[in-house]
């Protein structure tokens, strides 16, 4: 019973994994432009980790990389 379950689950996990591969790599239209990646920062809490996020941002400014989220 075991290994009939085990199966299932890698089949739903490698369908899975194609589906999200199939979704990031899938290429615009022809025609549209290209659309800019957006990027998202996670920034924890304490004021130690602050002052490192001080640090970053401001790498990130003077990269001219934009930060969406």
């Amino acid at each position: 019973m075991t290994t009939h379950k085990n199966k299932k689950v890698k089949t739903w996990l490698k369908s899975a994994v194609e589906r999200v591969r199939e979704f990031a790599y899938t290429e615009p239209p022809p025609g549209e432009p290209a659309k800019r990646l957006r990027i998202g920062v996670a920034l924890g809490g304490g004021f130690a980790r602050g002052i490192a996020h001080l640090g970053v941002l401001s790498v990130l400014e003077k990269e001219n990389i934009p930060v969406d989220f």
